[in-house]
């Protein structure tokens, strides 16, 4: 069928559902939360913890934003542009019960715990903060680097795939600036109780910046519940779009207290030349008049357009469905992995009980052992040196687990 682009837009604009759009979702995939229509994969995917795949609509808003960037000549840009990137801020913070004052996009996740660290000016000798093993690995080589600058960083180990809150409060002393976890752990899906950490580091005078893109679309996350202060994430995970699209959420009340450290057009509310014909005269050559806002501190320049409508769309997708609903769909999956490895040799890393979307276990030379077996069974799940990693989403069944399960013999 070929659709012209309004068709295009119209399509990929029809959020929320209908009821028989939403029925649709359950066919062609038997069991599945979400159907092939708009999921249709081939082979079996059980790695959404790497990279989810895009659903349908998500692809179609983003080829229509790319066929008028192809045949525009008049207007290069769509005017939806800021409308879907709107949409798309709106949707993230209904997703973790946030302002959209409070939110800001940004290109990745670890852009925006640069922010956060660069913001609060962390480096000094008197600074600490505390980290745990389990935290994304980046975000630890951030805090090693500025240690070289003098900043005093102390990473807590786990304990049986756990970090335990004992540890923390012996490691968050007075005097810590900044404490910064993953709230669902990439390698093992040890889930931190946010709660609990922002009182205790709050009690000690310290601010709590929690890495979510393994958690938000995929468990229920709500910034003010939890007293969270910051949180980043990148829309291509759990939020199920595309890489260069994400957000950065920062508390009401503290972007005063943060410095600005990168500069550029976007932050301006006004510029004024004095410079040229028919200009007002000045006693400078332009003037700049820099906005408060979440814009005003971390704003650079341009957005990836296309990438922000899509995920516009992906979150709809998530807010119809709800995330009470998909962590449903998923936890028989983990636990019946949860079952079945450990007598096939492999060590679990998970700690029981997990409501995390991922499931991992140790298991030596993984990646050499099973890789060319999961290939021939068109399986992908993450294979490491040492690991396996499972992240089942809304299009899988206990069919897809029982044939990794099989494949794993």
């Amino acid at each position: 069928m070929t659709m012209n682009r309004r068709e295009w837009l119209g399509l990929a604009a029809a959020l929320p559902l209908t009821a028989a759009r939403a029925q649709s979702l359950k066919t062609g995939n038997a069991g599945a939360l979400v159907g092939r229509d708009e999921f249709p994969l081939d082979g079996i995917q059980l790695n959404a913890a790497y990279t989810h795949p895009l659903p349908r609509r998500a692809a179609l808003a983003i080829q229509a934003y790319l066929t008028h960037r192809t045949e525009a000549a008049l207007q290069p840009t769509l005017p939806e542009s800021r409308e879907g990137r709107k949409r798309a801020v709106e949707r993230f913070a209904r997703l973790i019960n946030a302002s959209v004052d409070e939110v800001l996009m940004v290109p990745s996740t670890m852009v925006g715990e640069n922010c956060v660290a660069r913001g609060l000016g962390l480096g000094k000798r008197r600074d600490k903060v505390v980290t745990d093993i389990l935290h994304f690995e980046g975000s630890l080589y951030l805090y090693d680097s500025l240690a070289k600058h003098g900043l005093k960083h102390v990473i807590v180990p786990a304990r049986d795939g756990r970090i335990d809150m004992n540890d923390m409060n012996k490691a968050i002393t007075r005097g810590t600036r900044l404490v910064s976890v993953s709230y669902v752990s990439y390698i093992n899906g040890f889930t931190h109780d946010l709660k609990a950490l922002c009182d205790l580091a709050h009690s000690r005078g310290a601010l709590v910046y929690a890495d979510v893109i393994q958690a938000v679309g995929a468990v229920p996350l709500d910034v003010k519940a939890t007293g969270l202060d910051f949180c980043a994430a990148s829309g291509f995970k759990w939020m199920m779009g595309e890489q260069g699209a994400g957000f950065l959420f920062v508390r009401a009340g503290l972007l005063p207290k943060m410095k600005r450290f990168l500069f550029g057009y976007q932050q301006l509310d006004d510029v004024i030349y004095h410079a040229f014909p028919f200009e007002p005269k000045g006693r400078r050559l332009i003037e700049f008049t820099v906005a408060s806002d979440m814009m005003g501190h971390f704003g650079v320049g341009t957005y990836a357009n296309a990438n922000y409508i899509g995920l516009a769309e992906s979150l709809g997708l998530i807010e119809q469905l709800g995330v009470d609903k998909i962590v449903a769909h998923r936890s028989p999956m983990i636990r019946r992995l949860q079952e079945a490895l450990p007598p096939k040799g492999f060590k679990p890393l998970t700690p029981a009980g997990s409501t995390a979307p991922l499931v991992s276990f140790a298991y030596k030379d993984a990646d050499k052992r099973f890789g060319d077996a999961l290939t021939k069974a068109k399986i992908n799940a993450q294979l490491y040196p040492y690991r396996l990693r499972v992240s089942p989403s809304v299009y899988n069944t206990m069919d897809d687990i029982e044939a990794l399960i099989s494949a794993l013999v």
